[in-house]
C-alpha cells in the first residue's frame, strides 16, 4: 500500500510518501514499511547533482588547462546551489508529512506505534 498524508492545492514532488504492507501478527496485524519520496524525484536529483558534477568538473578542467578563468566555471555552482536549495525547500513543505501519516494510520485504524 502507498499512503500520502494529503491533497494539496499545489504540485510537491517531495511530498512524503508511506510505503507497506499489512502482515498477520498473532491476533492482529503489522503494518510495516517506510517512508520516501516519489522514485522519479530520486533519479531526477541524482542526474541534476551527476551531470552538475560532471560539467563542472570539465569546466574547471578546460578552465586550468587553459590557465584562465572563465564565467562558465561558476555557472556549476550556481547549479549545484539552486539543487541543495530544491532538495531543501522541497523537504521542508513536506515537513509535517511523517506525522500527518502515521496520526491518520493510527486513527483509521485504532493502532500504536511499535518500534
Amino acid at each position: 500500500m502507498t499512503i500520502t498524508p494529503r491533497r494539496i492545492a499545489w504540485r510537491n514532488s517531495w511530498q512524503t510518501w508511506y510505503v507497506g504492507r499489512i502482515e498477520p501478527n498473532g491476533s492482529g496485524s503489522l503494518i510495516a514499511g517506510h517512508f520516501r519520496v516519489a522514485q522519479p524525484v530520486k533519479v531526477f536529483m541524482a542526474c541534476w547533482f551527476g551531470g552538475v558534477t560532471l560539467f563542472g568538473l570539465a569546466f574547471a578542467g578546460t578552465s586550468i588547462a587553459r590557465q584562465s578563468a572563465s564565467w562558465m566555471t561558476i555557472v556549476p555552482l550556481g547549479m549545484l546551489g539552486f539543487g541543495i536549495a530544491l532538495v531543501r525547500i522541497g523537504m521542508w513543505m513536506a515537513r509535517d508529512d511523517r506525522s500527518a501519516i502515521s496520526t491518520m494510520l493510527a486513527e483509521t485504524l485504532v493502532a500504536g506505534e511499535i518500534r
